[in-house]
């Protein structure tokens, strides 16, 4: 398998995750609602949030798709993140979660 390969399904170390959800807006404590058209990559950033440790995360089962066919309102426009600078907690919340290779499986 190659480099490439080896780290698309990696996360990132745990300072640049934090960083990154710190620019959208996301803390610890912060309700996380995620969807995709595609589940594989909802799930990878519901995984990331839970890895960090934000405490209130939920996917929609079937995506915007879902949501839409349940007749529920959509937002036509994109709120801008406010940018935060505490996350909550410096210290991964669920380290036992994340199995790197086949020998964490095991």
């Amino acid at each position: 398998m190659g480099r490439c390969q080896a780290a698309k399904w990696n996360l990132l170390d745990a300072s640049q995750l934090r960083k990154n959800f710190l620019k959208k807006g996301v803390t610890a404590d912060t309700p996380l609602i995620v969807y995709s058209p595609d589940i594989s990559a909802a799930s990878r950033v519901a995984f990331a949030a839970y890895y960090l440790g934000v405490k209130n995360i939920k996917i929609i089962d079937g995506g915007q798709q879902a949501w839409k066919k349940a007749g529920l309102p959509l937002q036509k426009k994109s709120d801008q993140p406010k940018k935060v600078t505490d996350f909550g907690s410096n210290t991964v919340a669920h380290p036992e979660a994340y199995i790197k290779t086949p020998a964490d499986l095991l």
